[in-house]
Order: structure tokens, then C-alpha cells, then sequence
């Protein structure tokens, strides 16, 4: 999904089985997760998100479907039946228990793969999902949640890439799919009554105004069909939070009334900079919560690689204090991205150096001492 991705981390979503023996309800609720190629953080999360979403949630007729998106796939749907006896919450859960072995097997599978492509083709993954998913459930409203980058890149249309500072201008949302891969004409209402919480903790993003201005343009670009962006962070507790409590906090954008052509705009350096330095009234103006600084330093002893440290702030207490802070470096082997995360550390902690597994060592060609050097070009902040 972006190139910060190393391991991999399949798409995935949850929602609803229908029963064979009745139909679903109107008021029954259709729960989704959709893990994307971030970090395995999104798959590891996959089995605390179930748990959280438990059977005093989920009652008859709801549904929970695992949707591999790097390989458009449902993994497994679930329906809650809406037989009597499973008003019962020990029905429900030995119901739940039995049906998710094919989650559990996905999970298992991932778990050590430490590679995926580079393409993080999130349009695609939009109208997969529309037409895979909610197009099943047309009278029900789905909630779903997200986790992975924002970052859209394509490596068969590398103009339209968010990297690098990168962003699509107002045009895009107004014309169909074969004139921008952001194009929405098409395809007006294909995620009606579909709510997003996304997100996205391990994104490198060019600035706290790049970040800012791809909130605004998901948020556009699900509005126009006709769905709606509830969260966009990088704080994946809160995210979690909202999504399990159907807490709805959406921003509101308009889509300026001359937008001009389909374009892609880049923010030039020193603007990023200067709107960083004007402070909290700045990243306030732009409605984010947090932003992420990121520096990076050559790695000691491995030539042409940097070492890339990651500190979220967020935009009520920047800059006095972060919240996290975390560091690692990439190896690009045929064609492949492997990511090795060197460390994290929280604000008012000690740093946790990780020890990469024997296969992301063995996919990245390198040593465990090579990890260990890059230590010392980790940036983390001093409490």
C-alpha cells in the first residue's frame, strides 16, 4: 500500500453471513475490517478487533465478513442465524468460534511473510469493496474499519501517486473512473450508508499539511460515493474506539465550486516547512488531531540505506510533547520492499530495540548486527 510496507499485511474486511433459513433484516448490523498492506500490525489487530467486537455486540442477524483485499477474496463471512435459541450470548459465541477457523488460518498464514509489492492501489480497493460487499447488503448501513495507509500509488499510473508530498486536486472527484482512478461520476451511490474509520498508524507522510490535505481528499472522494470518512488518524486505539462505539465524528469538506482540472498538486518543501513552524493555529486550520515528523540519518555501516524515524505529535501538545516514536530502515530486494523495524519508544519511556525474525532477515538479506547498528542512527527523542 505504500512504501513504507515490509510485511505482509492483507486486506481485509468483516461483515455479515446471510443465514440460509431467513433473510437479513433491515435493522440488523453489518460490521467490516478491512486490513491493508501496512506493517502486520493490521492482521496481528484482526483477532483483538474480534474480540472486542463479541457476541454481547453482535446479535442475531448481524453479520462479520473477513475480506482479503490484496488478493480480492472473502476469507470468511459470518452470519449471527435468527433462530431463537441464539438470543443466547453462549449460542452466539460457540456459533462465532466454530465459523472463524478460516479467519484464524489467514492470520496464521501472514504471520511470518516479510515482503509485499509497493503498489497501494486504494481506489481499487474502494470500488472492490463496493462492488464485493456492500452491493450485498443494500438495505443495511455497514461499519467498517480500515487499517492501512492513505497513500495511493500505483506503479501502472505512478501520476497519480500521493507520495512525496503529492495530492489530487478538486477536478478529480467531479469527472467517472476512466479519467482519474479518483473519479466518482460513475459511481455516484456505490458506497451508500457506509461508514469509514480509518487507520492509518504507520504512514510517512511529507508533512502535517500533507496529511491534512489527504484527509480532506478521502473524505471528499467517499463522499461523492456516497459514503462517509467518520475517522482518519494515526492513533489506532481511538480509531478503534469510534469504530466499535458507531461514534460518528465526521469532518465536513465541500469540494471548492472551480475545481478545475483532474491535476495532482506537490507540496514544495519549504511550504511544508514554513506551515509546520506556524504551529498549532496551522495544524488546526487543516482538522487533524496528529501528525507524524520523520528524519532520517544514513545507516553506519550499509551504504544507500537511511534509517527513517517516525515521532507523532499530536497538534494540542506539539511541541512540547509526542506521543510515540518508533524507527527502522528499508532493503529493496528484486523489486520487493522488506521493512526492518530497529525500535520504539513512548513519550516519558526507555527505547524497545526489536529483534526482526529469522525470515525478515533471511527476505532482507541481512544480519541481525546490521539491525543492531542501525540503533545508532535512530533519531528517537530525548525525554
Amino acid at each position: 500500500m505504500t512504501n513504507l510496507v515490509s510485511k505482509a499485511c492483507m486486506l481485509l474486511t468483516m461483515t455479515t453471513l446471510i443465514s440460509t433459513m431467513s433473510a437479513v433484516s433491515a435493522e440488523a448490523d453489518v460490521f467490516a475490517i478491512i486490513t491493508s498492506q501496512a506493517p502486520t500490525g493490521g492482521v496481528k489487530s484482526l483477532g483483538s478487533v474480534a474480540g472486542k467486537l463479541n457476541v454481547s455486540t453482535l446479535k442475531r442477524g448481524d453479520t462479520l465478513i473477513v475480506y482479503d483485499g490484496t488478493n480480492q477474496k472473502i476469507v470468511t463471512e459470518i452470519t449471527i442465524p435468527m433462530d431463537e435459541h441464539f438470543q443466547s450470548e453462549i449460542f452466539r459465541k460457540s456459533y462465532l468460534r466454530k465459523k472463524f477457523g478460516p479467519v484464524i488460518k489467514f492470520i496464521k498464514a501472514s504471520k511470518d511473510k516479510t515482503s509485499v509489492v509497493t503498489d497501494n492501489n486504494l481506489t481499487g480497493l474502494f470500488r472492490e469493496f463496493a462492488d464485493n460487499v456492500r452491493s450485498k447488503y443494500p438495505e443495511q448501513s455497514l461499519r467498517v474499519l480500515i487499517t492501512g495507509s492513505v497513500l495511493y500509488h500505483d506503479n501502472r499510473q505512478p501520476g497519480y501517486s500521493m507520495r512525496g508530498g503529492a495530492y489530487p486536486k478538486d477536478g478529480h472527484f467531479i469527472v467517472d473512473g476512466f479519467a482519474s482512478p479518483y473519479g466518482t461520476a460513475d459511481r455516484p451511490n456505490a458506497l451508500g450508508k457506509t461508514r469509514f474509520h480509518f487507520c492509518n498508524p504507520d504512514d510517512t507522510f511529507q508533512s502535517a499539511l500533507h496529511s491534512g490535505l489527504l484527509h480532506r481528499a478521502w473524505s471528499l472522494y467517499i463522499a461523492k460515493l456516497g459514503g462517509t470518512l467518520a475517522t482518519l488518524t494515526q492513533d489506532y486505539n481511538l480509531c478503534l474506539a469510534r469504530f466499535l462505539a458507531d461514534n460518528d465524528p465526521a469532518r465536513t469538506f465541500t469540494i471548492d465550486p472551480d475545481p478545475g482540472k483532474p491535476v495532482m498538486a506537490i507540496l514544495s518543501p519549504k511550504k511544508q516547512i514554513s506551515t509546520l513552524e506556524r504551529g498549532t493555529k496551522a495544524l488546526k486550520d487543516i482538522a487533524i488531531d496528529e501528525f507524524t515528523v520523520f528524519a532520517t540519518a544514513p545507516h553506519p555501516w550499509m551504504v544507500g540505506v537511511e534509517v527513517t524515524t517516525g515521532i507523532k505529535y499530536r497538534a494540542s501538545s506539539y511541541p512540547n510533547r509526542f506521543e510515540n516514536s518508533w524507527c527502522y530502515f528499508f532493503r529493496f530486494i528484486g523489486g520487493v520492499s522488506v521493512r526492518i523495524n530497529v525500535g520504539r519508544m513512548d513519550f516519558g519511556g526507555k527505547p524497545k530495540w526489536q529483534e526482526p525474525s529469522k525470515g525478515t532477515l533471511i527476505s532482507a538479506k541481512i544480519s541481525r548486527t546490521n539491525v543492531i547498528e542501525a540503533r545508532d542512527a535512530c533519531q528517537l527523542p530525548v525525554t
